[in-house]
């Protein structure tokens, strides 16, 4: 089973029907496929595996899952939950800075950080998290 936390409702599909599981999830959560947002994904052992970001966030979790990614295909059958922070306000910019930012303090087994500390602190400062 998959388990998608998205903001606090949880969901679980079974790997196997994954496509028809974020359709549901879509259609049942009422987020909108141009939603903005952060994902992180995990092994079974709650390991955090990859942090990444969308402007279509479910779609991209999608072809993570599905192995369609060249970010996750390596690892992709090791993923067995998802947990998906929606950022509605946010701007392709902040949600950049804020995944480096998230990339360099959490340190996810599968991620190499694409900035310098120097320039991630400096973005991240305005910041709410």
């Amino acid at each position: 089973m998959i388990k998608i936390d998205t903001d606090g409702h949880i969901f679980l599909i079974k790997r196997k029907d994954i496509e028809e599981g974020i359709r549901l999830l879509r259609k049942r959560s009422g987020i909108p496929v141009l939603s903005n947002g952060i994902y992180r994904l995990y092994d079974k052992e709650g390991v955090l595996l990859y942090i990444g970001r969308g402007s279509k966030v479910l779609n991209r979790v999608l072809h993570h899952m599905r192995g369609k990614s060249a970010n996750t295909r390596n690892f992709f059958r090791e993923i067995e939950s998802v947990e998906i922070h929606l950022l509605p306000l946010y701007s392709k910019g902040e949600t950049e800075d804020l995944e480096q930012y998230l990339i360099k303090v959490l340190n996810p087994k599968y991620n190499e950080l694409k900035w310098s500390d120097y320039y991630i602190f400096n973005a991240i400062k305005g910041f709410e998290i």
